[in-house]
Formats: structure tokens, C-alpha cells, sequence
């Protein structure tokens, strides 16, 4: 048997799909590391969205305890928090007249 010697047109499609699969697989590594980043940051920002909803929640409470306190040592009302002026309702100035 004898050697059989390609075409240079032969050769050169070989060489191309030879340089197709790696670029392919070199992207295809690339996008496989920037999949893996974008669920790193998904995970970080669920991680936040979870952290904040918990303060959230936490500062609900605390609102709801600190208004209990207030009504508790001033009566109902409203509270003016640019001024700090606190300005008994209606009807418990009404009652403490009676």
C-alpha cells in the first residue's frame, strides 16, 4: 500500500475544523465560567434580598413596639417627627377635661 497525500484544499479544511472545535470548546469553557459567576452573584443577591426582607420585618416590630410604648406613656395621638411635637387626639384631650 501506498501513501495517499491530501489536497492541500483537503488539508486546510481539516486544519479549519480542527481550529472550529477548539475555539468551540474554548467558548463553550467560557461560557460555562460565566454561567457559574452569574449564579455566584444570583446567590449573593438572594442572600441581600433575603437580609433585607428579615430588617425589614425586624424594623416593623420595632416600630410596632415603639408606638405601643408611646401611646402607653402618652396616650393615642400623632407625632410630628420633624418637630418632635407630639399632639394628643381628639378624643383623649376630650376625656381628660370630663
Amino acid at each position: 500500500m501506498s501513501d495517499i497525500k491530501f489536497t492541500e484544499e483537503e488539508v486546510s479544511k481539516l486544519n479549519q475544523l480542527k481550529t472550529d472545535y477548539v475555539e468551540c470548546t474554548n467558548r463553550l469553557g467560557e461560557i460555562e465560567v460565566q454561567k457559574l459567576l452569574n449564579a455566584q452573584r444570583q446567590a449573593a443577591l438572594s442572600q441581600a434580598h433575603s437580609d433585607m426582607i428579615k430588617k425589614f420585618e425586624e424594623t416593623q416590630k420595632e416600630e410596632v413596639e415603639l408606638t405601643n410604648t408611646i401611646t402607653e406613656k402618652y396616650g393615642p395621638g400623632t407625632l410630628d417627627p420633624n418637630t418632635g411635637v407630639f399632639t394628643p387626639s381628639e378624643s383623649d384631650t376630650q376625656g381628660e377635661s370630663k
